[in-house]
């Protein structure tokens, strides 16, 4: 990836994530996506802002922001989110829903998916049962390095503010903080997982919240599943309701 820019243009010259990605799903066997250092420096230059929707996969895919200097995805589309201090994350607690209403849902892997040191914030997705604000993974899921937070599901019946997956989940010092699900009967404000093993280790999962009636999970919610926790710390989150 050489630019910041979402775009799809085929006489720039350059390579957004969305361009990668597509081409990445016309290639078979597992493909790889890296960030040109020299482009990806830090501060705004390592800020992608989601302004043609979201980042989709069908095909196997590995996307590795170790090139980069903080890596950061964003799917607030006109840059009005309130952030956290200091960051580029959404605070969502203190960003109107009229501003939020731009946002869209950063990640969605219909195959198997890799991210490693990068962060996912300001994702949205909105209406019954729309999951996934942040990452929606369907196959199996890989986390390392990697921050989601500031990204919200809303709607009754939404599941993972932050990240829902249906396959196997593996994550390694990951952060998930302040992500939320809203709507009746809405689960995992941080993470909702279901039907495979989850595996969580060195991580925090913090300051999330599911809101509602009959909602489960601020931090975490999970069924079908072997779950497995190490080395972790899950505080200060809660449901309502």
């Amino acid at each position: 990836v050489t630019t910041n820019l979402d775009v799809v243009d085929a006489t720039d010259g350059l390579t957004s994530l969305r361009e990668a990605m597509a081409f990445a799903d016309t290639v078979e066997g597992v493909d790889t996506i890296t960030f040109d250092s020299a482009v990806f420096a830090g501060g705004a230059e390592s800020l992608i802002r989601l302004t043609e929707g979201t980042l989709a996969a069908t095909e196997e895919i590995v996307i590795d922001g170790s090139g980069a200097v903080d890596l950061v995805i964003t799917g607030d589309a006109e840059g009005d989110d309130t952030l956290l201090t200091g960051t580029e994350i959404t605070d969502l607690q203190n960003t109107d829903a009229a501003a939020l209403a731009n946002n869209t849902q950063v990640f969605n892997f219909a195959g198997d998916a890799t991210l490693t040191d990068l962060t996912v914030t300001g994702g949205r997705v909105s209406g019954f049962r729309e999951d996934g604000g942040g990452i929606d993974a369907k196959g199996k899921l890989t986390l390392t390095n990697v921050e989601v937070s500031g990204n919200i599901a809303t709607g009754d019946q939404s599941r993972g503010g932050g990240i829902h997956t249906e396959g196997t989940l593996t994550a390694s010092n990951i952060t998930v903080r302040g992500n939320a699900v809203t709507g009746e009967d809405s689960d995992g404000g941080g993470i909702f997982a279901e039907g495979a093993e989850t595996t969580i280790e060195d991580s925090i999962i913090s300051g999330n919240r599911a809101e509602g009636r009959f909602g489960v999970g601020g931090g975490f919610a999970g069924f079908g599943l072997d779950l497995e926790i190490r080395n972790s710390l899950i505080a200060d989150n809660f449901a309502t309701g």
